[in-house]
């Protein structure tokens, strides 16, 4: 990396940037140290089109320096040239791709073309747009391609009969299709027990796992017993099997998520936590999650049967067997997935980080993108 700079603004100075493209924070300096000692220094909240005004606000490596790139400051030599690295242009896909077993397997690319490839599981019910919680301008500040795939029965996918271990293997699938052998795993919700058992399955793949809200097995009365009162009435019935009862009630579930998505919090809105419920208030908010919701089930009830049956299933792995490091990102008063659910959980796994954020309930992880991200490229920090 190659940044020739002319002049030196200190921290605070007031600095116009011209994008070459869709590029986010950016970092400026002269990889030869070429008149600067070797310092570099960083642009904050620089967004999508030219003439942007932002502030130097702390130092940063210059290989961290996007392609094609020309700042300006009030020094008397004020330009200076980034050179390419080729890290930078957003761009989107929405594909599918066709196992081995030829079933179909839809999948969604957001966010630099370039960027660090991470691994996407959804939560229930939802589809691969779930990952559009997190801001392109996120995705971009972190340099992360997030890669989030439509689980078994949900969205593009085709569904698949069999335990969590069978219905966990298509991102394997995805990422070899991308070509990706080693990947960040993140997780939300429902899709956090199929994200441990690929992590267990997988250890050479899964480079370290992120859980938001993540559910863990109902195997275990005692951890879940400050779970919401609907989903509790419900494990008896589903500890016995698929069976007409089962395939009623999710077909009927279905039908209210296509009627009226925000049906799912008929139940459970009151306890959201006050900045929860102003996140969903959020016109372009309730506009995804009203899609994200409604594509993930308007093929069939099939995703939906499954994860329901899987509930009260304990894991097929052994959970030590997960040796990647894990962190879970986890509302204090979740109701949706208790706490002491989580814990018992990742009691077991020998390299557990937990982040409890009080006051917070199921959806608390989702107020904070940069940390999601952050975390999974552990290491990564965001610009303030």
């Amino acid at each position: 990396m190659c940044a020739r700079l002319d002049g030196e603004p200190e921290l605070g100075t007031t600095v116009r940037y011209t994008p070459p493209g869709l590029v986010a924070d950016l970092a400026i300096g002269d990889a030869a140290g070429a008149g600067n000692g070797g310092r570099s220094f960083g642009v904050a909240h620089v967004y999508r089109w030219g003439g942007v005004t932002g502030k130097v606000t702390r130092l940063m490596p210059a290989s961290d320096c996007p392609p094609g790139s020309s700042f300006e400051h009030g020094g008397p030599r004020s330009r200076y040239l980034v050179a390419d690295k080729g890290v930078g242009r957003m761009s989107e896909r929405d594909g599918v791709v066709i196992g081995a077993d030829d079933r179909r397997i839809g999948f969604l690319e957001r966010g630099p073309a370039d960027g660090t490839k991470v691994l996407y599981l959804h939560g229930m019910p939802a589809s691969r747009h779930e990952q559009r919680f997190i801001p392109e301008a996120v995705l971009d500040r972190f340099g992360v391609r997030l890669v989030s795939c439509d689980r078994p029965g949900y969205g593009a996918t085709d569904p698949h009969a069999g335990n969590r271990i069978a219905r966990s293997q298509d991102v394997l699938t995805v990422a070899d299709h991308l070509g990706v052998e080693q990947f960040p795993l993140m997780a939300a919700s429902a899709g956090a027990s199929y994200a441990v058992t690929v992590a267990a399955t997988a250890p050479g793949r899964v480079e370290r796992l992120v859980l938001s809200g993540g559910q863990m097995p109902y195997d275990d009365e005692r951890a879940v017993a400050t779970m919401l009162a609907d989903q509790l009435t419900l494990l008896p019935f589903l500890s016995g099997g698929r069976n007409d009862l089962v395939d009623a009630g999710a077909a009927d579930f279905r039908a209210k998520i296509l009627a009226d998505p925000w049906s799912l919090f008929a139940s459970s809105w009151s306890s959201l936590s006050a900045p929860e419920r102003a996140f969903l208030e959020q016109p372009e908010v309730r506009t995804s999650f009203e899609r994200d919701v409604v594509e993930g089930v308007q093929a069939s009830a099939e995703g939906l049967v499954d994860d329901l049956l899987a509930w009260p299933q304990p894991y097929e792995i052994s959970v030590g067997d997960v040796c990647c490091p894990v962190v879970a990102v986890h509302g204090a008063s979740d109701d949706w997935e208790p706490l002491a659910n989580l814990r018992r959980v990742g009691d077991l796994i020998s390299n557990f980080e937990l982040i409890v954020l009080e006051g917070r309930n199921h959806l608390g992880p989702l107020l904070l993108p940069d940390l999601l991200v952050s975390l999974a490229v552990r290491g990564a920090t965001p610009v303030s």
